[in-house]
């Protein structure tokens, strides 16, 4: 026997299995800084709706670089343990088993780190928790635009020599006061979420899931009658539309400040009622004759039936209410549309130097206006 050649089996295993719990540590550092982190990642994808603290982290600068310090310090002291029973394993099945035991505990862990120190819920739009909804004094405006990110919500129809689409309500820039502090039943949280679906996400059937269940929490309150109204509005289902402002009016006569009259109008308009929605105009003039759109809208139903005249009243009403608020409004895209609805109006009673002169207010705005453009033409052809 050549002693001289021989090995301790011993210390071979011993050697192998050092070196599987140091290749464990390098797989574990590696796997920590990236393919470790998408698992977390999915992880508050999931649950971030549930635990908004989720989302915090996620969405902040450092969110991504929190999620590969958690995963690499949990990977660190699991992957040498997982490297040396790899090693020691004997067939290819259970090494696979091995690793995908340690792959999971990894998982399990880090999402428990991520729900212990970030996952405590708090109230959606940092609303404190402890108030409810005064919502004709919420900081979200009900009136509020039915325009936003460049989109027109349903209204009256379109006039029959336009094709600029008709310009809409604006939000308020009037200050509005905080609500009174009173026991939270989740109130303001639906209604708060329903007005975020409403006006910034144009999602209106989660709006009215949100004003449903509002209801069912303050059925004698309008004001959930009144934001699910607006959802059924924009989703053109007028009906439904005005049967909620009925109820809104039925709880409070002059809701909004009339707004509510503006909106149903609205609503009878794009049913093609347009006298009983300039009755409709004309309460809510009644309310609040400072407001603008008001007289927009009813110059447009007016056009809708053919009344030219009066048409052109309401709309250099509009058009000076909006002067006088802005000086810079007559350079807009706004301005522009209403002056070229002038010029038409202006046209079909055959006032044709009024006409120009609204044409050319129109192209000052947007030279590219073609309405304008051709509306002139047809003016100045009609004077020779």
């Amino acid at each position: 026997m050549n002693f001289g050649s021989y090995e301790n089996p011993n210390n071979e295993k011993q050697s192998h299995q050092c070196s599987g719990i140091f290749l464990g540590g390098l797989f574990g550092f590696g796997y920590g800084m990236l393919p470790g982190v998408f698992p977390i990642f999915l992880f508050v994808a999931t649950f971030e709706s549930f635990l908004p603290g989720l989302d915090g982290v996620g969405s902040s600068t450092f969110g991504p670089m929190v999620f590969m310090v958690i995963s690499i310090l949990v990977a660190l002291p699991i992957f040498p343990f997982v490297g040396g029973f790899y090693v020691k394993a004997n067939t290819k099945k259970s090494k696979h088993k091995i690793l995908w035991i340690g792959i999971s505990i990894h998982f399990l862990i880090s999402c428990f780190l991520l729900f212990a120190f970030f996952g405590t819920p708090k109230s959606p739009l940092n609303i404190d928790a402890n108030f409810e909804p005064n919502p004709t004094q919420h900081a979200i405006s009900t009136a509020a635009s039915t325009e936003l990110k460049g989109k027109t919500k349903p209204g009256p129809k379109k006039g029959s020599y336009t094709d600029v689409t008709s310009v809409s309500i604006q939000p308020t820039s009037t200050p509005i006061p905080l609500p009174t502090p009173t026991p939270d039943d989740g109130s303001l949280i639906l209604f708060s979420e329903g007005m975020e679906f409403l006006l910034k996400d144009d999602d209106y059937p989660m709006a009215r899931e949100r004003f449903n269940e509002y209801i069912i929490l303050k059925p004698n309150n309008p004001e959930g009658y009144f934001g699910r109204g607006q959802s059924y509005q924009y989703s053109k289902m007028f009906d439904k539309a005005i049967e909620d402002y009925d109820r809104t009016i039925a709880l409070d006569n002059d809701h909004d400040n009339g707004l509510v009259y503006m909106r149903r109008g609205e609503s009878l308009a794009g049913l093609g009622k347009y006298k009983d929605a300039i009755k409709e105009y004309d309460r809510a003039h009644e309310i609040n004759p400072n407001h603008i759109w008001v007289n927009h809208h009813k110059a447009l139903a007016y056009l809708e039936l053919r009344q030219f005249r009066d048409q052109i009243v309401y709309l250099e009403r509009y058009i000076a209410m909006r002067i006088s608020e802005s000086a810079k409004w007559v350079d807009s895209e706004q301005a522009a549309t209403a002056f070229y609805e002038l010029g038409a109006a202006f046209s079909e009673i055959g006032d044709l130097q009024k006409a120009i002169a609204a044409f050319d207010k129109s192209l000052n705005a947007r030279p590219n206006n073609t309405g304008a453009i051709l509306g002139k033409q047809k003016v100045i052809e009609r004077l020779k």
